[in-house]
């Protein structure tokens, strides 16, 4: 995770002002002008990194990112936010490089989520659904990566596939309810309240 403690005071008074203005702009200048003091701080980079990207300057975000990743290169989320700035320039063999990278040094559930997101956004199903279940068989009891995986795998009326994930987690997980919610709310969120009710009601007898 990354540090904020070494500038916490500063950050906190910048997201003070940018919740109470939303003037990013503002926001840029006043970050640039303590990333520029301490340009290694990857706290202080990761938020003058994220308003370049929202704001369009990738180059910037580039730019700032390589630099703190140098320093501090066990800093997964700078490397996932300047994969994420690699992403909207379309540049795909970048990112990949840099989150396939984080998998393989530092495997987290969540590193196997961003993978697997990447290359679905990049419309590469196969590939997407390999890293989900990768991360999967890694880490059974993280959710987020069963239920992006039933979305990503149930389109238009086609949700078997979907259903068939959600109840492997359940079997995975068999006393954890954040998994039977899932597919409750998996069955509503696809027309099928029914199914819902009745899964429920059985869940409640069984348990």
């Amino acid at each position: 995770a990354l540090s904020f403690e070494k500038n916490k005071g500063v950050l906190l008074a910048l997201m003070e002002t940018l919740a109470k203005s939303g003037d990013q702009a503002q926001a840029e200048a006043e970050l640039e002008k303590y990333v520029a003091e301490d340009p290694t701080d990857a706290g202080l980079v990761w938020m003058l990194a994220r308003v370049y990207n929202a704001r369009k300057e990738f180059e910037k975000a580039q730019a700032v990112l390589i630099h703190a990743i140098d320093a501090n290169p066990t800093a997964t989320q700078l490397k996932w936010l300047l994969a994420d700035v690699y992403r909207r320039q379309d540049k795909f063999d970048e990112a990949e490089t840099l989150i396939a990278g984080t998998v393989r040094d530092n495997p987290t559930p969540e590193a196997y989520r961003a993978l697997a997101g990447l290359y679905a956004i990049a419309q590469r199903a196969d590939d997407a659904e390999k890293a989900f279940r990768r991360g999967i068989e890694a880490f059974p009891s993280f959710l987020p990566n069963y239920t992006d995986l039933a979305d990503m795998l149930s389109t238009g009326n086609n949700y078997a596939r979907g259903i068939d994930v959600l109840e492997s987690g359940i079997k995975a997980n068999a006393n954890d309810e954040l998994f039977y919610d899932a597919l409750g709310r998996f069955y509503i969120k696809h027309g099928r309240e029914k199914d819902a009710v009745d899964f429920m009601q059985k869940t409640l007898e069984t348990h």
